[in-house]
């Protein structure tokens, strides 16, 4: 039986090195992506339509621009693997 229970917990070793391998290749895409539009000045998700609303078209290109060009963003990430096993 311990042969059993040493083979899951090598498994679940595996499954967590690859599930915080992907998670760190998906946020750094996910970073370089954000600094890439804001180096070309796009509004990626829509903040400055957001704050226009609220403003109640007070909303100025220029305060959209500093918007854009002062955004800092977190990403965080956690993938995880549901299931794993051989397909036939």
């Amino acid at each position: 039986m311990s042969g059993i229970s040493s083979s899951i917990t090598e498994g679940n070793k595996i499954v967590y090195f690859y599930e915080k391998e992907i998670s760190n290749h998906i946020k750094k895409e996910m970073e370089n992506l954000l600094k890439k539009l804001q180096k070309l000045e796009v509004d990626p998700v829509g903040f400055s339509e957001n704050f226009r609303m609220q403003h109640k078209g007070k909303w100025t290109e220029e305060l959209t621009q500093k918007l854009i060009d002062t955004t800092e963003y977190k990403v965080d990430v956690e993938f995880k693997i549901l299931n794993t096993g051989t397909i036939k």
